[in-house]
């Protein structure tokens, strides 16, 4: 007597929906978007600092970035030392941003978007 098995496969139905910002649905009566991209940030709602260029960190203003600084002795000889400044890291936090160096956009307040 021969068997039959028989092996159901359970197919799971998701359903999601893919969604775009809610200004690229936004749109006048003649068909223009209501919005555009921020062109002051792109489009991002963020900014960053001018200073550091959104680093949060500036090179030493003492050693330029090299974390030691040389200087004559009384013989004449150059002598090189760790800065004081930086402790030798050649490197400051950043003195406009104080290391956070992205905030919101001031033009679209961080909504990456603008009115048309």
């Amino acid at each position: 007597m021969r068997r039959s098995i028989l092996i159901f496969t359970a197919i799971l139905m998701c359903s999601f929906t893919l969604s775009s910002p809610s200004f690229a649905y936004d749109y006048q009566d003649n068909g223009e978007p209501m919005y555009k991209a921020c062109p002051t940030c792109l489009g991002s709602g963020e900014i960053r600092c001018r200073t550091c260029n959104g680093m949060g960190i500036q090179d030493c203003a003492i050693c330029h970035g090299s974390g030691t600084v040389q200087y004559p002795d009384d013989n004449g000889n150059w002598v090189t030392e760790t800065c004081n400044s930086c402790g030798g890291s050649g490197t400051h936090t950043c003195m406009d941003c104080n290391g956070d160096p992205y905030d919101l956009c001031p033009d679209c307040g961080g909504e990456g978007s603008i009115p048309y």
